[in-house]
């Protein structure tokens, strides 16, 4: 064989190339993506619409529907569905999984917002985005401390949320068991029935007061220096928006607090957070998709570190949950799995072949087949996970194998007194055939899992 030959007769050339095979294996090996299992992009794009205080009923006709008679004008789309409930609508669209879903879920933002012109004028503004069972929360990060909620999630909000917002590969930090301050108007009809009011009117005078005017240019000296103008409106006290004027009568003012009682609050409680009996909020933190979750993971605790000695008195900060922690275990499990198979492989060798030169080729046959293996890992943009360590578990049985015949065929020409160089070229084209199609007929087996279809193909697909 052609490879045989070039590798006995320049075998400087030979090592030159595994060398260069194993330095790239090891650059890639330091840039891979680590995680439990491969990133798979599943085909479906959701769309969440809120609209406070919507009947079930109310959402599935003037939202989903509208939203759903919109979408499904879009190609490739395998499944429409959607769920209502109370004030929540949910669209979840299924594309083919030919479809490249980056560009259909940009085909969905068009189209809800041309559906936006047909919802409820006081809806939210619907959310769309990538259904990705990988998104779960990698970090859960619990504050407590025997002041009011509404302090702590203040405190949760403005400084740790935003200073791990900053951090690379962090997608998005959401707040569990936090309320927010809320300023609630509480009507009273009799006055309301009395002054001629609606409550729509007095939503409009909210609505309006939260306002942000352009107001030109200013010019000084000559125009020698230019100031934007611009006119803000906006109440934060419970005594400004009870002087927000809701309208005339008899060219008299009414304003909120001649027709509702203002009061300052919190938002009503939706979740709930504690830790040891003490009351709390949890920063749920996800990562940007595609990125290492352990060096994402890594830097929010260096961050959560610092932040612990910027914390005020009386307040605790603590990791309550890292899922990092659980993949580096198993990653860490099935490499010492994979070391104990290559120990135990060498020494099976030597035991059965009584060779210490031949049992030395098959050891270091393997960490310089692995290593550069990680080189075709960068090419094709796999990662480091579950599946691609027992691919290589796997491997090792047939490297192995394949060494341990080649091996003892050019041992068995030596012995016959054959020169090394003639040994090792007659020996190995002598099971070359046998070895190669030992080798063909173990991919036969495998391989055909990466061409599997559907979700549960490209999950195995690194795999096979």
């Amino acid at each position: 064989m052609q490879i045989v030959d070039v590798s006995i007769k320049r075998p400087v050339f030979a090592v030159m190339m595994i060398g260069a095979l194993v330095v790239l294996g090891w650059i890639s090996l330091g840039r891979l993506g680590v995680d439990l299992f491969p990133n798979v992009e599943f085909p479906y794009v959701s769309v969440t619409t809120t609209l406070e205080g919507a009947s079930p009923d109310t959402m599935e006709t003037e939202v989903s529907d509208v939203i759903e008679e919109k979408v499904n004008t879009i190609s490739g789309i395998k499944q429409l569905r959607s769920i209502s409930a109370d004030g929540i609508s949910q669209v979840f669209i299924e594309f083919e999984l030919s479809e490249d879903v980056n560009v259909k879920a940009q085909d969905v933002r068009d189209m809800v917002n041309l559906a936006r012109r047909d919802l409820p004028l006081d809806v939210d503004s619907p959310i769309i985005a990538k259904v990705d069972p990988d998104a779960s929360p990698i970090l859960s990060i619990m504050i407590a401390a025997d002041v009011p909620i509404g302090q702590i999630t203040s405190y949760a909000d403005e400084t740790i949320k935003e200073a791990i917002q900053k951090l690379p590969g962090v997608g998005s930090v959401a707040i569990v068991g936090g309320r927010k301050r809320q300023i609630r108007i509480w009507l009273n009809t009799d006055k309301m029935r009395a002054y001629g009011i609606t409550a729509d009117q007095v939503v409009a005078a909210v609505r309006n007061e939260s306002v942000e005017v352009p107001g030109g240019r200013l010019e000084i000296t000559g125009g020698a220096r230019e100031y934007g103008v611009k006119t803000v409106s906006e109440a934060k006290t419970p005594a400004e928006f009870g002087d927000l004027v809701v309208a005339f009568r008899d060219q008299l003012a009414i304003r909120i607090g001649d027709v509702a009682t203002v009061e300052d609050g919190l938002q009503d409680e939706r979740t709930y957070a504690e830790f040891n009996g003490r009351p709390g909020v949890s920063l749920e933190i996800r990562r940007q998709s595609g990125r290492n979750t352990l060096e994402v993971a890594e830097a929010v605790q260096a961050e959560i570190e610092r932040l612990r000695e910027t914390l005020p008195e009386g307040y605790e900060m603590i990791i309550a949950r890292d899922i990092s922690r659980f993949i580096k275990s198993s990653i860490e499990d099935v490499t010492h799995e994979i070391q104990i198979a290559i120990f135990l492989v060498v020494l099976v060798c030597f035991f059965f072949l009584l060779s210490w030169r031949a049992t030395l080729i098959v050891a270091i046959a393997i960490p310089t087949s692995l290593i550069s293996t990680f080189f075709a890992f960068g090419v094709f943009d796999f990662t480091i996970n579950m599946l691609t360590l027992l691919a290589l578990t796997v491997t090792i049985g047939l490297l192995v194998d394949d060494a341990i015949v080649v091996v003892e065929a050019v041992q068995r020409d030596i012995d016959d007194g054959k020169p090394k160089e003639i040994a090792a070229k007659e020996g190995t084209s002598r099971v070359a055939l046998a070895v190669l199609a030992g080798t063909f007929a173990t991919l036969a087996v495998f391989v055909p899992i990466a061409f599997m279809e559907g979700i549960v193909g490209q999950f195995f697909f690194q795999y096979g």
